[in-house]
């Protein structure tokens, strides 16, 4: 069974939190797979780095915002 990871920002090695990350999603990959879901913030695309960690699936979710939270929350 694959592992999942969640994070709030698109995976890119830019910042410490992110290469914690990293260092999470590869060992994580290398057991059984894993799952990666992130919401594209402070990049557009994940790094060929983690493109790389075998074993790895990355999986963008989209945000809601404005009238699409709106409607949910009312």
């Amino acid at each position: 069974m694959k592992d999942l990871l969640v994070t709030t920002h698109t995976p890119i090695l830019r910042s410490g939190q992110m290469v914690r990350t990293y260092g999470v999603a590869r060992a994580l990959a290398g057991e059984s797979g894993l799952t990666l879901l992130y919401v594209r913030f402070e990049g557009d695309e994940p790094d060929a780095a983690f493109r790389a960690i075998e074993g790895i699936e990355l999986r963008e979710v989209v945000s809601s915002r404005g009238a699409a939270r709106l409607i949910a929350y009312a």
